[in-house]
């Protein structure tokens, strides 16, 4: 039997902690029968006690702070308002969201004329002593014609190159197995998610904040693998990729020689079919270049655990971000932070931005048109109008880029 090569040794970033064995995934040469088949109900067994894995999710920026848990010995001890678990695994063409009555004009006047949130977020902007914390998700995105999750549209509903295959679900496609199990499928879908981050062009509401960052102190993080920062000139020593980068490579296998490496070009020279989003061709997956195993992006996938997850690029970031966080948490700094486009979800970074803006030192600028809170329910609560007022910490129910631009200008 074939040894299995020497593994990195891995620190994963404790957002995603996960109690769980793991199965001998050796390739097999000369063996009996019976150890083939005794091997075969293993992985069996295993993978259908993976449904009752006891797991928990906790803060980047606080390990101790659980957002969610199903493990009785760690349990959840923070409040944050965080959308239901996504248990039932959603299909992503039978999940349609209502059409919504969210008018973005009528928003942007109440925040430019009837409050002074524009005003107010632009003076804050502008004060170059004052260090800056850039937070984005998916939906920072979205003004460059880029797909969010859980959006109409979005991965998680109803995407329309998938439209054709009824039994995907963005969780399936964001398995570790997936790779295994069908890697062109796996392959062709996220060369096609490359493929549509490299040509489209990071809108203006980059450049607002490209230029708020000029002779300033700052850092930038997101849970986007789109690289969009980046092209839009971010320096990307600066830039802290919670969830990976998908244009980097990892060994499948971790191997202890394998190395991340960047694939920024890569994609473009790979055929993928454009109906049903496979790669034509199983050789054509690039290789690790010390084992031979096949590579994946490195993505921390929902599945993920130390075994499969090469997080070394990560941890490298996350140990610069905290290092020059530091002085902050402990209050010995102000500190400004825009959060732009992070849902309620538990892999949101919205909840790193709750637990900031918690400290007394820290201003909030959050940008989101998906706030739970209606024009009604502000023009009906006198009490809520002016605990909005007088708030520290400013909320826009505004999309990314006009939000924006409308603080710049």
């Amino acid at each position: 039997m074939m040894q299995e090569p020497p593994r990195k040794r891995q620190k994963i970033s404790p957002i995603k902690s996960m109690i769980r064995d793991s199965y001998d995934n050796r390739k097999v040469e000369c063996t009996e029968k019976s150890e083939i088949e005794e091997s075969k109900e293993k992985k069996v067994e295993e993978e259908e006690e993976e449904n009752d894995e006891q797991y928990f999710y906790s803060l980047h920026l606080n390990k101790n702070m659980i957002l969610f848990s199903t493990n009785p010995s760690v349990p959840c001890n923070t409040h944050f308002d965080i959308e239901p678990h996504q248990n039932s695994k959603p299909n992503l063409f039978i999940v349609k969201k209502a059409e919504t009555t969210y008018n973005a004009k009528e928003w942007l006047n109440y925040h430019l004329n009837k409050t002074n949130d524009i005003k107010n977020a632009a003076k804050l902007l502008k004060k170059s002593n004052l260090s800056l914390l850039i937070v984005t998700g998916a939906g920072m995105g979205c003004d460059s014609n880029l797909p969010d999750y859980r959006s109409a549209g979005g991965f998680w509903n109803d995407y329309k190159p998938f439209e054709s295959n009824k039994k995907l679900s963005l969780y399936d496609m964001s398995k570790t197995d997936w790779f295994v199990n069908d890697p062109c499928q796996a392959w062709g879908f996220y060369a096609h998610r490359a493929k549509l981050y490299r040509s489209a062009v990071p809108h203006s509401g980059f450049n607002v904040l490209f230029n708020a960052i000029k002779d300033r102190d700052y850092m930038y993080m997101t849970s986007n693998i789109d690289g969009q920062a980046i092209k839009a000139g971010f320096t990307e020593n600066k830039i802290y990729q919670t969830h990976g980068a998908l244009h980097h490579l990892q060994c499948m296998d971790i191997c202890a020689d394998s190395i991340i490496e960047p694939f920024y070009d890569g994609y473009e020279k790979l055929k993928i079919c454009q109906e049903t989003l496979r790669m034509d061709n199983l050789n054509d997956i690039p290789k690790c270049n010390y084992c031979k195993a096949l590579t994946r992006p490195n993505v921390s996938f929902f599945t993920d655990t130390n075994m499969t997850y090469d997080d070394e690029r990560t941890v490298k970031q996350k140990n610069e971000f905290m290092k020059w966080l530091n002085p902050f948490k402990k209050g010995k700094q102000e500190l400004l932070v825009i959060e732009i486009g992070c849902g309620k979800s538990i892999h949101s970074l919205r909840w790193e931005c709750e637990y900031l803006k918690s400290l007394s030192n820290v201003t909030l600028i959050r940008i989101n048109p998906t706030e739970n809170i209606t024009m009604k329910e502000i023009s009906n609560d006198n009490k809520l109008q002016s605990e909005l007022l007088n708030d520290r910490h400013i909320t826009l129910k505004l999309p990314a880029k006009l939000a924006l631009d409308s603080i710049q200008n």
